[in-house]
């Protein structure tokens, strides 16, 4: 056997060092298999390596997607009451969901009324009547 050549059951691995076109910056290793009927080649992955900046926006933006630390007690806790059995799942569950839909209300308080209308649509007094009269 050669250097850099294996030969079993009739097919013939080359391993070579190519430094043409684009590989020439990622370093360029490939495996080439030669087979009676089919050559199959094998190149090293291009890796990129992300810079200090670009995992620090990353984990800011997953940090950002947390719930706060209260928020986690809170859920945590409701989730052990009812894993022990001092509260029922579904109570436990309807606990949980309104308490999120009230969180979140308060957080974006936005005017509701009817689907589609704006406050500006309801008119000065706010229920609808478009001439401000009562």
């Amino acid at each position: 056997m050669m250097a850099g050549r294996a030969r079993s059951g009739g097919g013939e691995l080359t391993r070579t060092a190519e430094t043409t076109g684009a590989e020439a910056t990622g370093g360029g290793r490939t495996a080439t298999l030669n087979l009676p009927f089919v050559t199959a080649q094998f190149r090293m992955p291009d890796l990129h390596v992300p810079s200090r900046d670009e995992l620090g926006s990353a984990a800011r933006g997953a940090r950002s997607a947390l719930p706060s630390r209260s928020s986690v007690l809170f859920y945590g806790g409701l989730a052990v009451t009812a894993a022990v059995g001092a509260i029922e799942w579904p109570v436990a569950a309807a606990i949980g969901v309104g308490s999120a839909l009230a969180s979140r209300r308060a957080t974006d308080p936005t005017p509701v009324g009817r689907a589609g209308e704006t406050p500006e649509a309801r008119g000065p007094a706010g229920n609808g009547d478009r001439t401000g009269k009562e």
